[in-house]
């Protein structure tokens, strides 16, 4: 019979009997059995050592198991020993590698019990071990699976996640990468106790499309996908997007698969290029719509203004005083309106962006002389004094000389309209090493404190008085240029004390000088006594005798009128202009399409062409220009500025007849 158990579960050593076990048990035991001398050797060992760790358990008696432990274990091992030795109580599994007799390692899960004798003392131990590579191995697996999922989803934008949606409807997060936490502001083990802590970061207004997604996507198996916004840490409202994979468990629980991004940027960027997009549709839109207000106010405005020069420059039959003022008065108002109209269509085209500079060293005392004598005759007209104080200094900028004139006229002529009679109106420049500011000083109202504050404001006149003409959005236009030349625009001003504009310009070096024409490159003057025939195409009837009355001027030209495409083309079968006189809208084709034509003739492929439109927008006039046409001139037309134009052209034909070379047209942009 066995030896009685003490009460505290060891056995006394001296009892032990180990033959009474039967022998079929010990050979079919799983674990191995050992029994332990007070030193630690084994004074037996079960037949279980063979299959388990490959030794006879003959060869195991007498020896220490500490000889067979790897070393990185036996200081562990041996400290739970001999714990167990002092205080004879159990002290719980250990976990060991044994070395295999084939030299491989061996994970051993040992319970090692004491064997006291009847006064309690310790005289030996029983272990029972059992190999657990298989369960390490696996749980090595599993936490490498682990780690190697923490680093890859630290490595992602977003939040890697599996959702849980159990038969009763509650519902956790089985598992969250640590991005929860940004994402949501809740930590995974939060998470994983209920979803709601997820939800409830949630924009509320969000939520309920949220539920009705997963609850068709837990009932149909299919993809969910959905867009909704948080804020989490008292952050402004962030986009996320979340995409998952279902799985309906064995229990009735679903489980998604899925992943969480934060799409702030995407979503803001998708806002951007639809306000872009919309605002190019609304500007393409504004362009249509000024192209053709600009085309049907140009046409009238043509017969107004040209009438009225005509009236005005006609010698034979001279106005009398009180007419003379009513023509001023009609050629004034119309200009005025045209002004306007230009002022819009040169916002426009800034907003587009559609500003071309021609940035060159520039002679600013020249521009300014230019700009001054541009708006002398406004200033006399309102009895304002223009002074011009030069400077010592020849100074040159980089600068564009025609939107350099602008600006200063644009300037002048606002210091001369807010001024009063018997004001002044003063122009002064600064020239440093590297930059040139030029002053434009007036006598005006001034400005007060909020007014400067919305001066460049589009079609904002301050409260200017309706009496004077303006739209409003001169200086904004005036600003965007300077800007456009790498300049700045200053002003200081004062109620009742005036105010200063200040444009401040790039030094440069001045040009090298070019060598001038000679006499034979300009090329002969126009002879006047010889007939030069001048086509026009044009199917308004009003423009048709507006210019056949400018042409009076020049009693040389002989002038033909074709009112449509196909009319200029029959009539050119027959005769060779030296000029061409194009509309841009002949109602059977276009002014360009009509050139194509003419020039498919060899016999008019070196006819100088001139555009005279009302299409008066910069990528219109840039297009022809491209297209052949030598010249563009914008209705309304002034009177002096098509005389030069046909003299020039008709010069240049005369010059080429003589020398016996065609000459070629001039694009002017």
């Amino acid at each position: 019979m066995p030896a009685v158990q003490t009460d505290d579960g060891s056995l006394p050593l001296a009892d032990v009997d180990v033959a009474w076990l039967p022998a079929f048990i010990l050979a079919h035991l799983r674990d191995v059995v050992c029994v332990h001398e007070p030193d630690g050797r084994c004074c037996y060992v079960s037949p279980s050592v063979s299959a388990a760790l490959g030794y006879m358990p003959k060869s195991l008696l007498g020896k220490l198991p500490m000889d067979h432990i790897h070393p990185d274990d036996r200081a562990g091992v041996a400290a739970r020993i001999a714990a167990l030795r002092e205080s004879g109580e159990l002290n719980g599994i250990v976990c060991y590698r044994y070395r295999h007799s084939d030299g491989h390692w061996v994970w051993l899960e040992s319970l090692t019990t004491p064997v006291k004798d009847i006064s309690g003392k310790v005289t030996g131990m029983v272990s029972v071990s059992r190999d657990v590579s298989e369960r390490f191995a696996a749980e090595q697996r599993a936490v490498a699976q682990e780690r190697l999922l923490q680093k890859l989803s630290e490595q992602l934008p977003g939040m890697l996640y599996q959702y849980r949606q159990r038969p009763d409807g509650s519902a956790c997060f089985t598992y969250a990468s640590e991005a929860i936490r940004c994402l949501f502001g809740v930590s995974p083990q939060a998470a994983s106790v209920s979803a709601e802590s997820v939800f409830k970061q949630i924009q509320p207004d969000d939520l309920p499309l949220i539920r009705q997604r997963i609850e068709h996507s837990a009932q149909t198996l299919t993809p969910w996908r959905c867009d909704f916004r948080v804020a989490a840490n008292g952050e402004r409202n962030r986009w996320l997007e979340a995409h998952a994979m279902p799985e309906r468990l064995p229990d009735g629980s679903v489980v998604w698969h899925g992943y969480c991004t934060d799409v702030t940027e995407r979503r803001e960027l998708e806002q951007e290029l639809s306000a872009r997009g919309a605002a190019a549709n609304a500007n393409r839109a504004k362009t249509q719509f000024l192209t053709r207000m600009s085309h049907e106010l140009r046409t009238p405005l043509n017969a107004v203004i040209g009438f009225a020069q005509l009236m005005l420059m006609d010698q034979q039959l001279p106005l009398r005083a009180s007419q003379r003022r009513h023509a001023e008065n009609i050629l004034a108002a119309g200009r005025h309106v045209l002004s306007m109209l230009n002022d819009v269509l040169e916002l426009s085209t800034i907003e587009a962006g559609g500003v071309s500079l021609s940035m060159e060293p520039t002679l600013v005392c020249a521009v300014v002389g230019e700009a001054v004598a541009l708006v002398t005759p406004d200033a006399t007209r309102r009895q304002v004094d223009l002074h011009i104080h030069p400077s010592q200094t020849l100074a040159h900028v980089c600068a564009d000389r025609t939107r350099l004139r602008q600006v200063l006229v644009n300037l002048l002529s606002n210091a001369i309209k807010y001024n009063h009679p018997g004001g002044a109106v003063s122009v002064s420049m600064d020239v440093g090493d590297a930059d040139v500011a030029v002053h434009v000083t007036d006598t005006g109202r001034g400005l007060s404190p909020e007014q400067l504050e919305q001066l460049y404001q589009p079609f904002n006149r301050l409260g200017a008085d309706r009496s004077i003409e303006g739209t409003g959005i001169g200086l904004v236009i005036t600003r965007t240029l300077v800007d456009a030349m790498k300049g700045r625009l200053t002003v200081r001003s004062a109620v009742n004390e005036g105010s200063t504009f200040t444009v401040e310009l790039r030094r440069v070096h001045p040009p090298v000088a070019a060598a001038r024409p000679t006499a034979m490159e300009k090329g002969p003057a126009l002879a006047a006594q010889k007939e030069r025939l001048v086509v026009y195409a044009e199917d308004n009837e009003v423009n048709v005798m507006l210019l056949k009355e400018v042409l009076q001027f020049r009693p040389f030209i002989r002038l033909c009128v074709a009112d449509s495409g196909s009319a200029a083309l029959q009539l050119l079968e027959s005769e060779t202009p030296d000029l061409l006189l194009l509309d841009m809208h002949l109602g059977d084709m276009t002014g360009t399409e009509l050139l194509e034509e003419i020039k498919k003739t060899p016999r008019l492929a070196g006819v100088v062409a001139v555009a005279l439109s009302a299409d008066a927008m910069p990528e219109q006039v840039r297009l022809a220009l491209r297209r052949g046409f030598a010249d563009y001139l914008v209705k309304p037309i002034d009177v002096t500025a098509v005389l030069e134009c046909v003299d020039r052209h008709l010069s240049a034909v005369a010059g080429g007849a003589q020398t016996g070379a065609t000459p070629s047209p001039k694009t002017r942009e």
